[in-house]
């Protein structure tokens, strides 16, 4: 993945995660939630698997 790209990640412990993806210094992976309420998460890039890159949203107005 591309820094800045929103994927789908598995990370270390098994958990699928929706966030936006930031490569850091000394092999690290910063996955970056769109809520500023929390907390950006922090892996060793091995330990994070990219599952899909989002490409679109759909949205159904009523």
């Amino acid at each position: 993945a591309v820094d800045g790209e929103i994927v789908v990640a598995l990370v270390d412990n098994g958990f699928a995660t929706l966030k936006t993806f930031y490569r850091e210094p000394g092999n690290r992976v910063r996955l970056q939630p769109a809520n500023d309420n929390m907390e950006p998460m922090y892996f060793d890039a091995d330990n994070v698997k990219i599952q899909g890159k989002v490409s679109g949203v759909i949205r159904r107005f009523v």
